[in-house]
């Protein structure tokens, strides 16, 4: 079984050459994996997912790898609760739903726009605007109805 066909190899690498990444295996399929989740995975997510495929990858290549990421604008790291951080392959924009019950992070859609500043002050420069909208998402108020408390 192929993990990654040439034309994804040839695609990922090129995405990390274009944000001056050296594109090594790890790196690869992190990425794929990365660009595949909906669900803003956090760095133990991804390595659950990536593991067992790949037996001699660590938690701490996860981790360097998705701060190397994240520098190189290829990925943003949430900051949801506590200390765990999810990450976001930079595809959806800057507004993100958490769900207090299920702690689901989900992609609003785009009727849903927060102000953003069209234009820094002068002498500033925005590199990662990030909103996060927390609340109870439409499949937990089904489950327990309209009297859902957190």
């Amino acid at each position: 079984m192929s993990i990654m066909s040439v034309n994804e190899k040839k695609e990922l690498g090129q995405i990390l050459n274009d944000h001056g990444i050296i594109p090594s295996f790890h790196r690869l399929l992190i990425l794929k994996e990365l660009r595949a989740r909906r669900d803003h995975p956090s760095a133990d997510m991804l390595f659950q997912s990536l593991s067992p495929i790949l037996p001699t990858l660590s938690k701490t290549t996860i981790y360097n790898t998705m701060n190397l990421f994240e520098r190189r604008t290829l990925a943003s790291c949430l900051a949801i609760e506590g200390h765990e951080m999810r990450y976001d392959h930079d595809r959806h924009g800057p507004l993100h739903f958490y769900c207090l019950a299920c702690h689901a992070i989900i992609d609003p859609p785009d009727s849903i726009n927060p102000i953003l500043p069209q234009n820094p002050p002068a002498g500033f420069e925005i590199r990662q605007i990030q909103t996060i909208i927390k609340g109870i998402c439409a499949s937990c108020k089904k489950k327990d109805g309209q009297n859902q408390s957190i």
